[in-house]
């Protein structure tokens, strides 16, 4: 069964109006579109001339007025017209063989027929949009676009269109090789044909049971269905529809092995077909005889037949039809011993195999290209229409501006009047003002700077005294209870412990007051820093004199490995005071009989002094915390700190230029790296450690 019978099925209609227009309206219509007051009124007149350019064919004009319906569409929108205009444009494109651009304006048609809720439209319009998807070879598509039609046809009581939608899916599924979901809807389809149907419907019907009944090899009833259909056929008054109908039965009747009325058919059906001049079904009319007068072994006869059927195939130039005949020629030539002849016509059968296949090649291409024309067509007009659009707003623009000139002019006038007027006055309170402001700004930034420097006043002097009340008044109340403690002792056995302890405390106090003058110093704003030229190890050696009271209680021992000759730039106070404060830290939380190592590594532009210990060592949270929050901690032997140590000593490097880094060694004790700007580099600078002998390193 052929594809395009459902959709005659559908059209019928249509074309039954087409059959009835004698004379075409369209140059009246386009008369009242050019006259039309409103875009509503041109969008209606441009549908109806869009309906009649399909019903002449007339596809290319349909087409460019169809774009022109879809621009009035925008300036008024109604989608009980665009609808329709979109549903012409897919058809449009299915007549020039771009199915997959079809789909699109399709989709769009129901869209906007579902939103002006013409349901009736909208079934059409999916029932072409599966014939679409049809034609372009996605058959799945097309098996879900029905199912979806179907599901609003079976509630509404419109059975030709529900009559087309199924034929189409049994088509459908026919072509996927579904053959148990193409039987289903075959009975559903059946199920609907009724006595009141047009007979060449009936007949339809009539063949679709007996090519069911031939599936099931009951022959005999599939020949009644056939006879019911030629009778269907000859009241249609169509000879094509007799002659179909002869073909089933003549077809059916050789099956059931009788060959001679399977024979009378064939020659009433070639009678009829040489009467309308049907070139194919005089071919097809000859082919089945000779296929017949093969069975009954007659095959002299069956090849003058077949030889009589390849003329009219040749002559009518159908060549999938030629094809087939040429097969059924090779059969008869083989069976009367002529292989020669056989592989002849087999090989003409197979050239115009491959000339089919280069042509539908070559078809496809040119459909691509027609798609790609078809696109940079469409490109281009759109391009055009907002070229135009840009240039009507250009234009409206340019009125405008025109006429707001025209407007200003007069106003100008006046305005340029007093505004000289007002110039004068204006000029002189402008240098006024701009002299009274310059005098504002300048009292204001005094005013500011005063205040800047106040603040930073008030800030250093706040945090130094809470610095010194927070971490004063520990150590000088430990002091004073250890006196009371004294005048309370009356044996030289507890005086001992107590001098031990006041010692240590004074000695803490000493410590704090140090950093204390050391970071107030840092802080004072007017305290400049003097740089001059040092040699390290000379500062090194006097700091380590200083301490070396400390050094022996604990009894550690100092290697000192700084370079004798290297040179560093910085204030010597602050330098000594931060090289000072890291050594203490580093006695303090060293055990006894530990080590302490100083030695110094040259980097490009300054040079750092490395101080290791043995000590206890710190956390990498306690590191983190070091400069923000630092912990206060006692040494090894009950040594007492107040946390500020480090961060003067970072502070004073900043203002230096230098660094200081505290790192965690891999087993235990502290690396403090402390970096320190040198002047230029001289033949001395090396670095030291590479001297170190492997003894000395822990």
């Amino acid at each position: 069964m052929r594809l395009i019978l459902p959709f005659i099925l559908v059209w019928l209609p249509f074309l039954s109006q087409a059959q009835a227009t004698n004379s075409s309206p369209i140059v009246k219509w386009k008369h009242d579109m050019a006259t039309a007051a409103h875009d509503s009124i041109r969008l209606r007149v441009c549908t109806q001339i869009v309906r009649q350019y399909q019903i002449e064919n007339q596809y290319d004009s349909l087409y460019r007025y169809v774009q022109r319906g879809l621009g009035f569409h925008k300036a008024s929108p109604s989608d009980f017209y665009v609808c329709e205009l979109y549903y012409y444009l897919g058809r449009y494109y299915r007549h020039k063989g771009l199915y997959r651009r079809g789909i699109g304006p399709l989709q769009q048609a129901i869209s906007h027929a579902d939103r002006a809720g013409s349901e009736a439209k909208s079934a059409r319009y999916q029932y072409v949009l599966a014939v679409i998807f049809s034609d372009a070879g996605q058959l799945e598509k097309a098996v879900e676009q029905i199912g979806s039609n179907l599901k609003y046809l079976l509630t509404h009581q419109n059975e030709p269109m529900l009559a087309a939608n199924y034929l189409l899916i049994i088509e459908l599924y026919g072509n996927m090789g579904n053959t148990s979901l193409q039987a289903q809807y075959q009975q559903k389809y059946l199920s609907l044909v009724k006595d009141s149907w047009p007979p060449d419907h009936r007949m339809y019907a009539h063949i679709m049971k007996g090519q069911i009944l031939e599936k099931k090899n009951r022959w005999q009833g599939a020949a009644n269905e056939y006879r019911a259909g030629l009778r269907c056929a000859q009241r249609t008054g169509d000879s094509l529809k007799v002659i179909e109908m002869l073909h089933y039965l003549g077809v059916n009747g050789r099956h059931r092995r009788q060959y001679l009325s399977a024979l009378s058919l064939f020659n009433n059906m070639e009678v009829m077909a040489r009467r309308l001049h049907d070139l194919s079904f005089q071919a097809t009319a000859k082919r089945e005889q000779a296929i017949t007068y093969l069975l009954m072994q007659q095959p002299k006869t069956a090849l003058q037949k077949a030889r009589q059927a390849a003329n009219y195939s040749r002559q009518n130039k159908q060549e999938e039809e030629l094809i087939i005949t040429l097969q059924t020629l090779v059969t008869a030539l083989e069976a009367n011993g002529e292989f020669r002849n056989a592989l002849i016509v087999s090989r003409e059968a197979q050239q115009i195999k491959d000339r089919r296949f280069a042509e539908q090649s070559a078809q496809k291409v040119a459909q691509m290209q027609a798609e790609f024309d078809s696109e940079t067509s469409e490109h281009t007009i759109r391009v055009l229409q907002k070229n135009a659009q840009i240039a009507q707003l250009q234009a409206s623009r340019q009125q405008q501006q025109i006429q707001l000139a025209q407007r200003t002019q007069l106003a100008a006038a006046v305005v340029i009047g007093l505004l000289g007027l007002l110039c004068g006055v204006v000029i002189y309170f402008l240098r006024k003002t701009q002299r009274t402001n310059i005098q504002l700004n300048e009292h204001q930034q005094l005013l500011q700077q005063t205040a800047d420097a106040l603040a930073e006043s008030n800030a250093t002097k706040d945090k130094l005294f809470s610095l010194i009340s927070h971490d004063l008044r520990s150590p000088v109340a430990s002091m004073k209870n250890s006196i009371r403690q004294l005048r309370s002792s009356d044996t030289e056995f507890h005086l001992k412990p107590l001098m031990n302890r006041l010692d240590q405390q004074v000695d803490s106090v000493l410590d704090l007051l140090t950093n204390l003058l050391d970071w107030s110093m840092v802080q004072l704003k007017g305290f400049q820093l003097n740089f001059e030229s040092l040699v390290l190890q000379e500062l090194v050696a006097e700091v380590l004199s200083q301490t070396s009271e400390l050094i022996q209680q604990k009894q550690l021992t100092v290697i000192n490995q700084v370079d004798k000759h290297q040179l560093v730039v910085a204030d010597r106070h602050q330098l000594m005071a931060v090289i000072r404060n890291v050594l203490t830290n580093a006695i303090k939380f060293t055990p006894t009989d530990g080590f302490i190592r100083l030695h110094t590594v040259a980097k490009s532009a300054m040079v750092e002094l490395h101080i290791r210990d043995t000590g206890v060592g710190m956390t990498a949270e306690q590191i983190s915390n070091l400069f923000k929050s630092p912990d206060v901690r006692s040494g090894t032997s009950g040594e007492k700190g107040v946390g500020l140590g480090l961060r003067i000593c970072r502070e004073m490097m900043d203002r230096q230029g230098g660094t200081l880094w505290v790192e965690q060694l891999p087993k235990s004790g502290t690396l403090v790296r402390i970096g320190i700007a040198t002047p230029v580099q001289t033949a001395h600078n090396s670095v030291a450690n590479d001297h170190v002998p492997s003894s000395a390193a822990f």
